[in-house]
């Protein structure tokens, strides 16, 4: 009987040395990995393969005026590297640059609340979704909207741009496509994102859709595509959104230039939009960055 348990206990003894040595490893590569990143910003980083399935990690989308057209492309780092901080890159060039200011230990809390010399936001966490909620800037309205990157290759590709009736120039705002890695190369093309989310801004609401119908490119032998985006090309034609207390029907298939669904070259995609119970219409260009 003391032998065997002579036998259990070296057992057990090996067992436990093995875990030790596998989760010191572990700690070793994570260690490993934030050190090599740790002077990185947020739009630098590579996601760290062991918050993959966590709150934790790097999350990018756009950073957009609830009024007017100004826009960029949003990095959250949310501990990646051991650091909270976040990056929004401007068109034109303006790049902001948050810090994380502890506020009641929210990190406990999923909430962070990221702080700019002149800009801001809030970003909660539910499970490996990201909420943005008060973000300003220049003490002006703004949105944001985040999806998760993972080191396993799904990585956001967001669009910004804009849109304007010509016609009535005032009736301008932005106009953003985000596809959040979730349903890659749809239309097996190769290196493609389907389009998840578009965002579109104007009068300081913020209008969202996540449902896309699949359109036919005969022109080009396609039929039944489902809507995606390439780093440098957009495919979403026959689309219908609701926008501005209407619907907006709108088309997009940029390549540089933008075309149409006979391939023929145009100036821009475009959109109609007709308010909820009639009367009012307006028809515009949208921009993609």
């Amino acid at each position: 009987m003391k032998l065997q348990n002579l036998f259990l206990s070296a057992a057990c003894a090996l067992f436990l040395l093995t875990a030790c040595e596998q989760e010191n490893v572990e700690t070793q590569d994570l260690t490993a990995g934030m050190t090599a990143q740790f002077n990185l910003e947020a739009d630098k980083q590579t996601p760290m393969a062991q918050f993959d399935a966590s709150g934790k990690g790097i999350f990018t989308g756009v950073f957009v005026a609830g009024t007017g057209i100004e826009r960029g492309e949003l990095f959250i780092n949310l501990g990646n590297n051991s650091k909270y901080d976040a990056v929004a890159k401007m068109i034109g060039g303006e790049k902001i640059n948050f810090k994380h200011v502890d506020q009641n230990n929210e990190v406990q809390k999923n909430s962070f609340f990221f702080k700019a010399a002149n800009a801001s936001f809030i970003v909660t966490i539910n499970g490996e979704s990201a909420v943005i909620t008060d973000a300003q800037k220049d003490n002006n309205l703004f949105f944001g909207v985040a999806s998760k990157a993972t080191s396993g290759g799904r990585m956001p590709i967001n669009r910004t741009g804009t849109f304007i009736d010509p016609s009535a120039p005032g009736f301008t705002g932005t106009w953003n496509l985000i596809a959040d890695g979730s349903n890659p190369d749809p239309n097996g093309l190769g290196g493609s994102e389907g389009l998840t989310n578009v965002v579109i801004t104007y009068g300081n609401t913020m209008y969202t859709d996540t449902s896309f119908e699949n359109f036919d490119i005969s022109c080009l032998g396609q039929f039944d595509f489902v809507p995606e985006l390439y780093l440098n090309f957009v495919y979403a034609h026959g689309q219908s959104s609701n926008t501005f207390n209407g619907v907006s029907d709108w088309n997009l298939y940029w390549v540089n230039p933008y075309t149409d669904e006979t391939c023929q070259s145009i100036s821009s995609g475009s959109f109609s939009w007709t308010k909820a119970g009639g009367g009012v219409t307006r028809t515009g260009q949208i921009f993609v960055d």
